[in-house]
């Protein structure tokens, strides 16, 4: 237990972040006579002695205290978790394929490593997820639903909504979790004994819109569902489906834009898939992650170059979000055959990372983020290919030296930086993609440096798919919004601070998206709001019809 004359001096004199706050850090070891104090510790000590003297944290001191902070500087708290094993309908040769991990997934990367040892099971994953960010000072109000491990959409129904289900009701339970904590997870082999079966589909079904509806206003709120899945997986019936489960975001498995190389692969899918996958998604507002594969067996550097040109100039592709994974080789995957019987053979680290500039420098446009660069995948887990497992520190680093920059969304976050509504620029990027007229709107700074906000808007130009329709009804002559965003510190609902959020960039987006609807000649706006939105969008006068929030103008 640290003293409280510690804090009564630390309020009295705020050290500087950095150098200062360490040497601070170290005269308290020694007056202590005890190890360095971690932050989590100082923290909770600090938390302690301001209930105790019936006082409100300093605002300077939480953020000195508060680990990793970027964790929640792009606006929410990313909460990662993963389904148990099911059979994969791929036969991918890059993909390990460990005993009791879902496919592709490794035992030793870290948001893998915390699902194995919960058991899969998604409330305590949820829970456990929603604790970390409170001990290290993290708001968790607005929280974005990650769900990762094999093809999402392959799994059984009942599975699927009782998964769901419980992430929701684990948010809206809190850190402190409750009795139904120790739930277990419905078995995948029929030989023994389920808790829940497709008999209870209709059950479930109510089940998670109850979780859904006491979510609207939980204290921990699902402000978007993200889920991963192959492109061959998406029809109507599916699209459907994804709504009814809240999800906003999809993550599909695109890796390359050429068919002999998704033959080579074992990919078991056409180029075609992801391109009707991609106009399915779209048309129901969906916003699209795609991941892609550099340094693929029947792929070069300058193929791999071309194919991230041919992403974002062809209206088939245009990606909302990226993750670029060059080929890596594990012990559990066919191509660790392929690499030591010289078949194939990994791109130089030299390479890469001129590959990577290219990328980076010359084909991201500014309404794509990249969501990742390398899977954190452990050094010794890596047989061969890129084992730097900052590669995108050191690729930000040389293009800094050559005086290049990147265009994508998280390159130019405005994360802890202020900013002055009036003075920040607005700026309104049009393009063609999948049967649609995308608007990407934001507000800047004037080079274009610095993203404070951006809303993602569709205007249909073609009809929409007549299955999808039909099961959608609501959508159906509606423009879209797809995404509104406000970066910077996440603060909470309610409170302001001197950041981003909250300082009225959100409200001037959708008035400038509605602006843009009424001269398309369009009447309604259909919004696929998370769950843990759905109040702020009522604010605006949209009001609640099945998934989406609707505004007739």
């Amino acid at each position: 237990m640290i003293p409280d004359i510690i804090f009564e001096t630390l309020e009295r004199d705020i050290p500087r972040p950095g150098e200062k706050f360490l040497q601070w850090k170290r005269k308290i070891a020694r007056e202590l006579k005890s190890p360095l104090p971690t932050n989590n510790v100082l923290l909770q000590n600090y938390l302690s002695y301001c209930q105790k003297a019936n006082r409100a944290p300093r605002d300077e001191i939480l953020k000195l205290l508060k680990r990793r902070q970027i964790r929640t500087l792009s606006g929410v708290a990313p909460i990662t978790v993963l389904t148990k094993p099911f059979p994969c309908p791929g036969r991918c040769v890059y993909c390990p394929t460990e005993a009791r991990m879902p496919k592709s997934y490794l035992s030793n990367e870290p948001a893998a490593m915390r699902a194995l040892n919960l058991e899969f099971d998604p409330y305590t994953q949820v829970v456990n997820r929603l604790r970390s960010f409170q001990a290290n000072g993290h708001p968790t109000d607005k929280c974005e639903l990650i769900v990762l491990g094999g093809t999402w959409s392959s799994y059984p129904e009942y599975y699927q909504l009782w998964f769901i289900a419980r992430l929701y009701e684990a948010l809206n339970d809190g850190p402190e979790g409750s009795r139904d904590e120790e739930e277990p997870p419905p078995k995948a082999d029929p030989p023994r004994a389920e808790r829940i079966t497709d008999a209870d589909i209709p059950a479930l079904k109510k089940r998670l819109l109850q979780a859904q509806n006491v979510n609207e206003r939980a204290d921990n709120r699902a402000v978007g569902l993200c889920l991963e899945t192959r492109p061959d997986h998406i029809t109507p019936a599916e699209v459907a489906r994804l709504r009814f489960l809240g999800a906003t975001r999809v993550q599909i498995g695109l890796q390359s834009i050429y068919q002999d190389v998704l033959d080579l692969i074992k990919r078991g899918e056409k180029i075609a898939d992801a391109i009707r996958a991609n106009r399915l998604l779209r048309e129901a507002g969906f916003k699209v992650d795609m991941h892609t594969m550099p340094n693929l067996p029947g792929s070069t550097l300058e193929r791999d170059e071309d194919m991230y040109r041919v992403l974002f100039s062809d209206p088939d592709f245009q990606p909302d979000q990226l993750k670029i994974y060059p080929t890596i080789v594990n012990e559990y995957a066919e191509l660790y055959q392929w690499w030591r019987d010289g078949r194939w053979q990994p791109y130089s680290d030299q390479d890469l990372l001129e590959l990577c500039i290219k990328i980076k420098s010359e084909h991201i446009p500014y309404y794509t983020r990249i969501n990742r660069l390398i899977r954190d995948i452990p050094k010794q887990s890596i047989a061969a290919g890129n084992n730097i497992t900052n590669l995108r520190e050191y690729i930000q680093d040389e293009m800094a030296k050559r005086n290049l920059r990147c265009k994508c969304i998280r390159c130019r976050e405005a994360r802890n930086r202020t900013a002055n509504l009036d003075e920040a620029k607005l700026f309104t990027e049009q393009y063609n993609c999948a049967g649609g007229l995308e608007y990407f709107i934001s507000y800047e700074n004037t080079d274009r440096t610095i993203l404070y906000a951006f809303v993602r808007l569709r205007i249909p130009q073609d009809d929409i798919n007549p299955e999808l329709s039909k099961l959608l009804p609501d959508i159906v002559g509606a423009a879209h919004i797809r995404e509104l965003h406000t970066y910077g510190r996440l603060v909470p609902i309610g409170e302001h601070d001197a950041g981003v959020q909250h300082a009225g960039f959100g409200k001037r987006l959708m008035t400038k998206a509605e602006e843009i609807v009424r001269a398309h000649g369009l009447k309604k706006i259909a919004v696929i709001a998370g769950v843990g939105v759905r109040a702020y969008y009522a604010k605006l006068d949209y009001k609640l019809e099945n998934t989406y929030m609707i505004k007739v103008l």
